[in-house]
């Protein structure tokens, strides 16, 4: 029975209470009452029937001793059952507060925690230009806080070599140029140059002549765009060859004109079969494909090197050998490349979910610390390692500290380099712009006509080029270039014909710069330059050219004193000195042998030192800009020189490379 108007309060016993407690809990409920339910309990047992001896004790006042001794009960009780509710909690993992509970719970499944670590992390020092020092142990650092933080303290376990040149370990980003560098992106002939300096003094359409170091024949490029980086102090020049029409035409040209120049040695067995190959080039048409055309020319010189000579042909030999190193140059001249694949892609192809995948794949785990590096004893001592360089320190003391500059100053380079000339004049030659000659009068008109072969062969040498002015910068030993390709082969039995189409490169043998010349008609100063191979050749008495040879060159040629006036000469070569170019090929991996070339010399670099490796990210694919960084150990030093075909390449010094004992999650832009 019940009441609401308060009479019947503290006439009930409230404990123990119901106890419940649902799955999941992060506190259990467990104690049987508190104070107030223990005292109301203790005074409604006063009057309870059960309790007749107290029937006469009315009084409820808590300033009752009587009152007062139950109300100190309670106090007890409501102390008691706390702990005991702390205590029950504590039984269990999810309620547990106490570490020793933990414990004591984790040792019924024999589980025993490791002692407790202090927090560990990595510090990079930057030390003041010029400094070598060691840092100690225990060198304080303190953290900066972020808001409502404060700064916590941190103290270096090992005492850490300092060095200026170490606040930033540069990649190597260039390299000597061995060749031109391809530039597919301009097409797959295209190519670049890096010049030293600013003050090339390069235009469009200079001419650049390339003398590369496999000993094969110099190339001649025309320039195409010159672009000035004054941060580098470097000239980089976009270049094409010189020549621009296809193998086709090249090829055609020589068969043709030295079918013409070879048909007086139709009368022996190895001239007839020569001259029968020449023909399969001679039919070659303009739309066959430029990659048939080149399989088809290098069988035909296969041929030709391999057709029987003689002893005593002392005029078939040298023809052979000018048709076939003919070929050569224009297959070389050619120089056919595929296209170069590109990674670029549309916009619309982006996939954002793969991009993402791969910017955020996880970086792989190495060594905890210098002790747990495994080292092998043969890399660690090989000849060009760290440790072999500081042994030698060790057993030479004078020379502990001149060792650095003796490595960084070796003269190590064995491969010849590429060397690039720029070829400064355009010469024409003497009696290009001659008049048409007087060759008769008809009546009181007179009568041009244009001047002959024969004109050509009193005026002209084989080996000797007439130059249409003053040309002083030309020197013995320098380079010329003859352009023949606007000539086409001349009809006739004893016509001259160009030695080499389209271009023939050579040394200057000798240059008479003072020269006055009188030819053609005209008169004027000129240079004589005499070179090392032939320019022009006359055709030798003997069986005359087919008539369908002729047919063929007839529909082609303007008359015989179009080489004079068509050929121009590439002169007055200078040297230029080369930069090293830009490395493209990103950053990657970073272990065993494709360690990190650095761009310097690092003699005090050690195995297990910790790097950080941080730059813009390339291995993400249809974007750009994204940040990395890794933190990795050194695993290996050592101090060689970079090399191709186990050459090393010119102009190359010693650096350090260092391999990393993981190697790295990503790619990165040098």
């Amino acid at each position: 029975m019940s009441c609401g108007c308060g009479c019947c309060e503290g006439v009930r016993a409230h404990t123990p209470l119901e106890l419940a407690n649902s799955p999941g809990l992060r506190a259990l409920r467990y104690r049987l009452g508190e104070h107030g339910d223990f005292f109301d309990s203790m005074l409604a047992g006063l009057s309870s029937a059960s309790n007749s001896a107290l029937a006469a004790l009315r009084i409820r006042d808590p300033s009752d001793p009587a009152i007062a001794l139950l109300d100190a009960g309670a106090t007890l009780l409501d102390v008691l059952t706390f702990y005991q509710e702390r205590i029950a909690n504590e039984g269990y993992l999810r309620t547990a507060r106490e570490r020793r509970s933990l414990i004591e719970l984790a040792r019924l499944v024999g589980y025993r925690p490791r002692p407790g670590l202090s927090a560990s992390a990595f510090l990079a020092f930057t030390v003041e230009q010029t400094a070598r020092l060691t840092i100690p142990a225990g060198t304080k650092a303190q953290s900066v806080p972020g808001q409502d933080e404060l700064p916590q303290t941190f103290e270096t376990s090992a005492p850490l070599e300092a060095r200026a040149e170490w606040n930033q370990l540069n990649v190597r980003r260039t390299q000597p140029q061995l060749t031109p560098v391809r530039d597919p992106k301009r097409g797959p002939r295209a190519a670049v140059l890096y010049f030293k300096g600013v003050t090339t003094r390069l235009r469009k359409g200079d001419a650049l002549l390339v003398e590369l170091s496999n000993g094969k024949k110099p190339r001649i490029y025309r320039v195409m765009t010159v672009e000035l980086d004054q941060v580098a102090e470097r000239t980089r020049v976009e270049i094409l060859p010189w020549i621009t029409m296809r193998l086709n035409e090249i090829v055609r040209n020589v068969a043709l004109s030295s079918s013409l120049v070879g048909a007086p040695l139709a009368n022996t067995a190895t001239g007839t079969a020569a001259l029968g190959l020449l023909q399969k080039l001679i039919d070659i048409r303009s739309e066959d494909p430029e990659e048939k055309v080149a399989q088809r020319t290098q069988e035909i010189v296969d041929k030709l090197i391999s057709l029987d000579v003689g002893p005593n042909a002392t005029r078939l030999a040298p023809w052979m050998s000018a048709v076939i190193s003919a070929l050569e140059d224009a297959l070389a001249d050619a120089d056919l490349m595929p296209t170069v694949a590109t990674s670029e892609r549309d916009a619309g192809d982006f996939d954002f979910g793969a991009a993402a995948a791969i910017a955020a794949r996880a970086q792989p785990t190495g060594p905890r610390n210098a002790a747990a590096l495994s080292r092998n004893l043969g890399t660690a001592l090989h000849a060009r390692s760290a440790a072999t360089l500081g042994i030698v320190g060790r057993l030479q003391p004078a020379l502990r500290d001149a060792i650095p500059s003796i490595v960084r100053n070796a003269n190590v380079a064995r491969m010849p380099g590429m060397r690039v000339f720029a070829l400064r004049s355009r010469a024409s030659l003497f009696g290009h712009n001659a008049p048409r000659k007087l060759v008769g009068f008809e009546g009181n008109i007179p009568v041009f006509d244009d001047w002959t072969a024969g004109d050509i062969r009193k005026a002209e040498d084989e080996t000797k080029l007439h130059l249409d002015a003053k040309y002083e910068a030309i020197t013995s030993g320098s380079w010329v270039v003859v352009d023949t390709s606007g000539t086409r082969p001349i009809p006739g039995r004893l016509e001259p014909q160009v030695a080499r189409f389209p271009l023939l490169i050579a040394r200057v043998l000798k240059a008479n710069t003072n020269e006055s010349r009188s030819a053609y008609g005209i008169t004027g100063s000129s240079t004589s330059v005499t070179i090392a191979d032939p320019w022009l050749l006359f055709p030798e008495e003997g069986p005359p050219p087919t008539l369908a040879l002729l047919a063929l060159v007839n529909d082609r040629s303007e008359g015989p004193f179009e080489i004079i006036r068509r050929t121009s000469v590439l002169v007055e070569s200078e040297l230029l000195e080369l930069a090293e170019s830009p490395i493209e090929t990103p950053l990657c991996n970073g272990t065993g042998d494709k360690s990190i070339e650095l761009s310097d010399l690092q003699p005090d670099l050690v195995p297990g030192r910790w790097v950080i490796v941080t730059g813009e990210r390339t291995d993400v694919p249809g974007t750009s800009g994204i940040p990395g960084a890794e933190l990795r150990m050194i695993a290996d030093v050592r101090h060689d020189v970079a090399r191709m075909d186990d050459k090393t390449l010119a102009g190359e010094v010693i650096h350090t490379f260092v391999a990393l004992a993981s190697e790295l999650a990503y790619c990165y832009k040098r």
